[in-house]
């Protein structure tokens, strides 16, 4: 009976910086080797595996030409259907790969954005008078 290799999820949240749109890649996938969790460990070992595509392969030389010789998230995503880049990723222990991009022009919204506005409702300062207090409903549930 074959034995499997144990596998991690790891998911990595790259940004793009410089330009005006706010853009992040976020890229998931199943590692063979703890060490891959970390995310500079993953980096190498994808540019490792996207190096050797890209030397051995027509469709990664392909790629690596068109890209202007500056293949980075926005190009993996583009290839990460590929079954010669899965290949390559599979044996650098990357498994089930996928780059999700998220683009957002404007800039209004941000992480630190106060999501409840100053001078909110009583009702959502205090429990309203006819239902039953956070502190009774802690109590209730014991």
């Amino acid at each position: 009976m074959p034995v499997h290799p144990q596998r991690y999820a790891v998911q990595f949240v790259i940004p793009r910086e410089g330009f005006e749109e706010h853009t992040v890649a976020i890229i998931e996938a199943s590692v063979t080797a703890p060490i891959l969790r970390e995310k500079m460990p993953f980096l190498q070992a994808l540019r490792t595996a996207l190096t050797t595509w890209a030397r051995d392969t027509d469709r990664g030389r392909q790629a690596w030409k068109e890209s202007s010789h500056d293949f980075n998230v926005g190009d993996l995503h583009g290839y990460q259907d590929d079954p010669s880049l899965k290949q390559v990723c599979n044996q650098a222990g990357i498994q089930h790969m996928t780059v999700n991009l998220f683009v957002d022009l404007t800039t209004n919204w941000t992480y630190d954005t106060l999501l409840i506005e100053e001078g909110e409702p009583a009702s959502l300062v205090y429990p309203a008078t006819n239902s039953p207090s956070r502190a009774t409903c802690n109590t209730q549930r014991r």
